[in-house]
């Protein structure tokens, strides 16, 4: 591909998806010295004296504001994009990634626990948006036969992010008491970066198709993206068959463009389009993810690691998610997304009754089952990152008409992010009554899950061939 089209796709990747999934873990590593630097600044500056519950709580709303913001951006994406485009979008969204990162750098110095709140909040609300434009703005720009790989390398991203966020989070880099607020450079310096590459970045062609019905500068735009590429007419004429194809629709029949939320959600025609994308979405949270990275400690302490090694343990399995992303990539462009999705959920499903199992032996003297629970932890990483990681924005770009693609992308990730608040709170509650047996909570959903999809999941391989 030609240099625009790289340019173009690093731009959102950089400032968008790397940002995101670093937001994800910044808090995990250095929680506890920010913990006690809450408790110091609230007595220093109020007097103010939380008991246990109260600091427990007051942390946990800290922790899930991001997630409350990323609600917010997920759905705002899709009016957002319409109206001002994708390519305005993204700067908008790097200048409030930039700006939540800001906030966060300066609560210590300030010593303001309500920056820290603040910040964390418009991050969030970065990160929500970003998981909702990002792909959508590289599945538009993209030839239909790189639709799937360009899906994952925003999940390739997300995972680098958090991956650098536990490396950078860790007491030995920057994770300190006198350093832990410089955590947040890292995604104010994407987010400027992203910014100083912004007059590069190409506006989507589908963008001035369907909104703007500027057929000869969407063509414009083709060339500019794809410019040098052997393939380009064949690009073009992509893009114009689907451009034709939606005229034929009956929305597009009554003069219609992009369709708003509410066209969505009344139409018949798109109802099982919009559940299935919620559901792949949903899928994620709830299929075991919070509940391995919650026993990681207790798996890698009881093999006889010391805390520090149990980090990089932990480290090594984010790690793992990550490079799996990148092998996904061939996957996806040979082997149907019902296979990859399947195989992915069954070897969750089985690595996550291995770890119920090796968990009820785990305190006894014998290491066996510290290493059986060790090898299913590393494994479900691997089962996750190239099936159910990826596959929902995988089928997302393929499945969706370009019309509807914004809001019922908004939507999955608007139900994603709703999903992951519900098992984050609720995951400890259930861990704290059940034990290892709350892993069941994420055995069953997985089924039941497997049994919707086997029913309705079309598949889209054969959509881009």
């Amino acid at each position: 591909m030609a240099g625009n089209f790289h340019l173009s796709v690093m731009v959102p990747l950089l400032g968008s998806s790397l940002p995101l999934g670093y937001g994800l873990g910044i808090m995990n590593s250095p929680q506890i010295i920010i913990r006690k630097w809450i408790q110091e600044t609230l007595i220093i500056k109020y007097d103010l004296h939380l008991t246990e519950h109260q600091e427990v709580s007051l942390w946990a709303i800290i922790v899930s504001i991001f997630l409350v913001g990323s609600m917010i951006g997920a759905v705002m994406g899709a009016p957002l994009v319409h109206r001002i485009g994708r390519r305005r979008s993204f700067l908008l969204n790097h200048m409030n990634c930039l700006i939540g990162s800001m906030v966060f750098v300066f609560s210590k110095y300030f010593q303001m626990v309500e920056m820290l709140l603040i910040g964390r909040f418009v991050l969030g609300i970065s990160a929500g948006l970003a998981g909702s434009i990002v792909p959508l703005y590289l599945s538009e720009v993209s030839p239909k036969h790189l639709n799937g790989v360009m899906a994952v390398m925003h999940r390739f991203a997300l995972t680098m992010g958090m991956t650098l966020s536990m490396v950078f989070g860790m007491e030995v880099v920057i994770g300190t008491e006198d350093h832990w607020p410089y955590l947040a450079c890292v995604t104010a310096a994407c987010a400027l970066m992203a910014i100083c590459l912004h007059p590069l970045m190409i506006e989507s062609p589908v963008y001035s198709f369907i909104v703007l019905k500027d057929n000869e500068n969407g063509q414009s735009l083709i060339s500019h993206l794809h410019k040098g590429h052997d393939k380009i007419q064949i690009v073009k004429e992509e893009k114009m068959k689907m451009v034709k194809d939606l005229n034929e629709t009956e929305s597009n029949k009554k003069g219609e463009s992009e369709l708003k939320t509410k066209e969505v959600l009344r139409s018949s025609s798109l109802r099982l389009q919009l559940i299935i994308i919620s559901i792949l979405f949903i899928n994620q949270p709830f299929s075991g993810m919070n509940g391995c990275v919650a026993y990681a400690n207790i798996i890698f302490r009881s093999a006889g690691l010391s805390q520090r090694h149990s980090e990089m343990a932990s480290i090594f399995a984010t790690t793992i998610n990550c490079l799996m992303s990148i092998v996904s990539m061939p996957l996806i462009k040979k082997l149907s997304r019902r296979c990859l999705l399947f195989s992915s959920m069954l070897g969750c499903i089985l690595c996550l009754a291995t770890l119920l199992t090796s968990l009820n032996y785990i305190s006894s003297v014998s290491h066996v089952a510290a290493y059986i629970a060790i090898a299913a932890f590393i494994t479900y990483f691997i089962f996750y990152a190239y099936g159910i990681g990826a596959i929902p924005f995988v089928v997302a770009a393929e499945l969706l008409p370009p019309n509807a693609k914004p809001v019922i992308m908004s939507l999955g990730n608007g139900a994603y992010w709703t999903s992951t608040l519900l098992a984050s709170v609720a995951f400890p509650i259930l861990q704290k009554i059940l034990g290892e047996f709350s892993l069941l909570c994420f055995i069953a959903p997985c089924i039941l899950n497997g049994i919707f999809f086997y029913y309705f999941l079309p598949e889209t391989l054969k959509s881009v061939e």
